[in-house]
């Protein structure tokens, strides 16, 4: 594993933008979450709507799941980050 990918601007830009989208949006709960561990970045969005109190199995799947892997030499974290905004932004979240 390498530490450049993360450490590029790039990358911690298409990062930004998807914490800042994560922050203002309301129209649905979108989580972001990095696991430095394994240098990834999960972004999990649900409706506004869903019940937390329910048990998790009966959660119903989330809109959108995706993970990125930041740090790694054999993907394209920036191609994965984008791939993410592009469905955030069908969802309608202004990212």
């Amino acid at each position: 594993m390498t530490t450049t990918s993360i450490q590029n601007a790039s990358i911690m830009a298409l990062c930004a933008r998807i914490q800042a989208a994560a922050i203002k949006c309301e129209a649905y709960h979108v989580f972001v979450d990095y696991a430095g561990h394994t240098g990834t970045l999960t972004v999990c969005a649900r409706d506004c709507c869903m019940d937390y109190s329910e048990p998790v199995d009966t959660w119903p799947e989330p809109l959108l799941y995706e993970s990125v892997y930041l740090d790694a030499d054999w993907v394209d974290p920036a191609h994965g980050l984008t791939a993410i905004i592009d469905q955030l932004q069908r969802l309608g979240v202004e990212v």
